[in-house]
């Protein structure tokens, strides 16, 4: 009788360590809206940058059109992005679309 309560005691500690190791590794919703939010900044950089490298030497006319052939080529791959929703999206091709090539914004 003794065997079994002791084994009782060990098996329920050791539910209690598992249940309070797995809460620790799945991420918090806090988390989760934090990273997706780092994730959209790195990607609006990151098409800043090609958009700083793919109009550097354009001027007038060469520029609106190469701007619009990136900005167009960038709202295809947001459309499909598991991390913008479409409003999201459009505010990123709004703030691309008013980026100077070489400036800040």
């Amino acid at each position: 009788m003794d065997g079994v309560i002791l084994f009782a005691i060990v098996a329920i500690v050791l539910l209690i360590v598992l249940i309070m190791s797995v809460d620790k590794t799945l991420p918090s919703a806090e988390g989760e809206a934090k990273s997706k939010a780092q994730k959209q900044r790195e990607i609006i950089a990151g098409y800043k940058l090609q958009l700083d490298e793919a109009l550097t030497g354009c001027h007038g006319e060469q520029l609106r059109e190469q701007k619009a052939k990136m900005l167009k080529a960038f709202s295809h791959e947001l459309s499909r992005n598991l991390f913008f929703d479409h409003d999201e999206m459009r505010e990123a091709i709004g703030e691309l679309a008013h980026y100077e090539a070489g400036g800040t914004t």
